[in-house]
């Protein structure tokens, strides 16, 4: 059933050593972030699932994801640091990358 799915993944993304430690960090956690940006090409819009922002500035983005990993996955990921780079000027600004099926059927 969908509840069972959704408490697998629960299950599947808190058992990850990188996942805990990122989201275990002092700092402020903000959870679906709204940004603008403009580019070359027009104006982006998009949601950054999670930003911990740690007290020595440094921001971590989390972005699960469902399915099989994708290129595009990537590349969304690599514009939401180029966001985040723009919320917090002067951050050093990773990203974890997160798919909990992967987890849940390997």
């Amino acid at each position: 059933t969908l509840a069972e799915r959704a408490a697998a993944g629960y299950g599947a993304v808190s058992s990850r050593a990188d996942v805990r430690a990122v989201y275990a960090a002092a700092g402020e956690r903000l959870h679906e972030v709204p940004f603008t940006m403009a580019m070359d090409d027009g104006i982006v819009r998009g949601t950054i699932d999670c930003l911990v922002r740690r007290p020595d500035g440094t921001v971590t983005i989390l972005e699960f994801k469902t399915g099989r990993a994708r290129a595009e996955h990537r590349a969304q990921v690599e514009l939401y640091v180029r966001a985040a780079e723009r919320l917090f000027p002067g951050a050093g600004v990773d990203a974890l990358l997160v798919y909990p099926d992967a987890a849940i059927t390997g």
